[in-house]
């Protein structure tokens, strides 16, 4: 089954939002770490790395196989 056939259309609109997303808000929780020092502040980054991580990872794969 092609990749077409199995994405919806509004995937790359929905991980291109999620990407962003978690960009906006790894940084506000890097000033809050920086300022603060609270250790639950690095907690909150490394959940938006990693969800940002696997955002950007869908968009290549969808822009690998030709959906734009």
């Amino acid at each position: 089954m092609p990749m077409e056939e199995r994405v919806r259309p509004d995937e790359r609109r929905r991980y291109v939002f999620l990407l962003g997303f978690n960009v906006v808000f790894g940084l506000v929780w890097l000033v809050g770490l920086i300022v603060t020092g609270v250790w639950w502040f690095a907690a909150l980054l490394a959940v938006c790395i990693v969800l940002g991580g696997l955002a950007a990872w869908a968009l290549s794969v969808l822009r690998r196989e030709g959906i734009r």
